[in-house]
Parts: structure tokens; C-alpha cells; sequence
């Protein structure tokens, strides 16, 4: 990225920019703009004209990083339009407010830097104490360390741990999921994966591959999928190609009905030739012909959850843990 003055870069300067112009690192320049007395006057001044050089405009950052006893939440929800996320923002707010606490959100693409910035930049000029990042991944991360440095921020997606094993929650529930279909004398069980931008996604996909690896099966059939019921009939069409597939696990129930769509057309009747399991437990899976077997989390829990992070971060998070529902969707091999 060309930094001079005058360049046409694509995106506005970001605080990592302004370090590397100043010679200095992020949490420097975040202590200079936030008028820490711990910076050497020398430092000081390199940093400021490192602003002044690049036209950086730090006040949204600078004006949240303050401290106070403002009670205004920032949350960046980048699947605002998908019934979890959608959930998880209801319960958050709920408990935001029962607690006299502003919500202000945002939604953004989790996979467009520009798009980050902009959510994220929205929220903190409304100068937030805390941000809750719904349906998060590591390039939201870096981009939230950029914009709001020092801001307390949580992430729901690696909020819940379960209790039992001290594994990522997701992770546990796939795998059960999976074990699931084992135990169902299932033994070539394919995959359709959320986005690789997705925590959540990955902690899926690594547990039903453990479940597999641990049976002494392979791990081969997974497609990468967008969490739409057309991608999921686009990735089942792909896997059901292979004869002796006989079990799909999707990483969420949109994705599942497009597999039950795709099992269909191509007279794979479920679940006498073909089970199926979702993930989320959206309200059409028990309403579908099969009723779909899927996860069940506990979406307001985590909302209320994430709340509770932000007033206190060291707090161990207790959530119920995801569970299985069984319905008619899966069944012996």
C-alpha cells in the first residue's frame, strides 16, 4: 500500500499503518492518541506526525478509548440476516438493556476488510465501552484490533467452552453429531462446511473429523459451503457424486434443507438411503418432510452470555451446552 500523500490507496490509513510510519508498535500509537503520559516526548511527536503524514482521523477509536462510565454497547453482527446471529443480537440486547445499558449496531460482510471497517468504525463513533463481535473470524479480529485498540472486545464465537471437556462447544456438538451417525453403523459420512472466515465453522468441521479419525474412518468428503440452503444443494450434489456416502453432516440447518433438496432430485431417499444432520435448529427443521435431527444451541444464552463478558471479562461463561435432537431425518445404515 502506497502511504505517501496524495496516493490513491484503497482504504483509509489504519492505526497499523500509522505504527509502521512512525517506526513504533500499534499499542504506542494507541497510548499516543489516547494522551498516556508513559510515551517519551520524542515518541510522541513521531507518532503525531505520522497522523498528520497519512490524514489518519483517530477520533472514533481515540474518543472510545477514553475512559468513562459510558454505557453504550457496540455490536458488529456479521450475519445479522441468519436466524442464530439474528438470535444472538436479540438476546444481547435484551440483556443489555435490562441492565440500563445502549445497544448501537452494526452489520458488515465478515469477509470484506472495507465493509469491516466501516461496521466497525459506525459503532465505536458512538463512543462504546464495549464491543461484541456476533459470528466472528480472525480477519474480524485484526480489523477490530485496528479500529478500537484496547477496547474490550468478546467474541461470540469462541465464547462457550463445554463444560465437560473444556473443548470449544461447537467442536463437542459436531462431534456428537457425528458419533451420532456412526453409531448408526455409518461409515463413509461427508461434510458441507461453513466459510473458512468462520470460527465457528472450523470448530465444526475439526469435530466431525475427529469423530471420524477416532472410529478409524476417513475425513475426505467435505465441501465449503456459505451457510445457504443453495450452497448446501450445491455441496450435497458434489458429495452424493460418491456411491458410498450414506450420511451428511452440515454445518448448519440451512445448509442441511439444500442437501435434503439436492437427496431428492437425485432419488436418494432420506433416510433410508441417505441421513441428514443440521445444525442450529431453525424453526422450519422440525416443520420439513423429513423433520430434520440437528443441533439445538441455546442462541438468547449465548446473546446474554457475551453481555456478561463485557462487564466481566475474567468471569468464567456458563452456557447450556448445544445438544442433539433427533428426528427423522437420520437412521440406520
Amino acid at each position: 500500500m502506497d502511504l505517501s500523500p496524495g496516493s490513491r490507496a484503497v482504504r483509509s490509513p489504519s492505526l497499523r499503518d500509522v505504527a509502521a510510519v512512525a517506526g513504533v508498535s500499534y499499542q504506542t500509537v494507541s497510548r499516543v492518541l489516547n494522551d498516556s503520559p508513559h510515551v517519551q516526548d520524542r515518541t510522541r511527536a513521531r507518532v503525531l506526525a505520522a497522523v498528520a503524514d497519512l490524514a489518519y482521523t483517530p477520533d472514533l477509536a481515540a474518543r472510545a478509548l477514553a475512559s468513562g462510565t459510558r454505557t453504550t454497547l457496540g455490536i458488529v453482527d456479521l450475519g445479522r440476516h441468519r436466524y442464530g446471529p439474528s438470535l444472538i443480537e436479540e438476546g444481547l440486547r435484551r440483556a443489555a438493556s435490562a441492565a440500563g445499558v445502549r445497544s448501537v449496531v452494526s452489520s458488515a460482510d465478515g469477509d470484506s476488510r472495507p465493509d469491516l471497517e466501516r461496521a466497525f468504525r459506525e459503532v465505536v463513533a458512538e463512543r462504546v465501552h464495549a464491543l461484541v463481535v456476533i459470528g466472528d473470524g480472525e480477519l474480524a479480529a485484526r480489523v477490530a484490533e485496528e479500529i478500537a485498540p484496547g477496547l474490550p472486545v468478546v467474541h461470540t464465537d469462541a465464547l462457550a467452552t463445554d463444560a465437560g471437556s473444556h473443548a470449544p462447544a461447537q467442536y463437542v456438538a459436531a462431534y456428537d453429531a457425528t458419533h451420532h451417525l456412526i453409531s448408526l453403523g455409518h461409515r463413509r459420512i461427508g461434510h458441507i462446511s461453513g466459510p473458512g472466515s468462520s470460527t465457528a465453522a472450523g470448530q465444526r468441521r475439526l469435530g466431525w473429523a475427529h469423530a471420524l479419525r477416532t472410529a478409524g474412518l476417513r475425513a475426505d468428503a467435505v465441501v465449503t459451503g456459505s451457510w445457504s440452503e443453495d450452497t448446501g444443494y450445491r455441496a450435497a450434489t458434489t458429495l452424493l457424486a460418491h456411491d458410498d456416502l450414506t450420511a451428511l453432516f452440515a454445518a448448519n440447518d440451512a445448509m442441511a434443507l439444500g442437501a435434503l433438496h439436492a437427496a431428492a432430485r437425485l432419488g436418494r431417499h432420506v433416510p433410508r438411503d441417505l441421513s441428514v444432520v443440521g445444525f442450529d435448529d431453525v424453526p422450519g427443521a422440525r416443520h420439513h418432510v423429513p423433520a430434520l435431527t440437528t443441533v439445538r444451541q441455546d442462541f438468547a444464552g449465548i446473546g446474554a452470555a457475551a453481555f456478561a463478558q463485557t462487564r466481566s471479562p475474567a468471569s468464567p461463561t456458563h452456557l447450556p451446552p448445544p445438544r442433539l435432537v433427533l428426528r427423522d431425518s437420520t437412521g440406520h445404515a
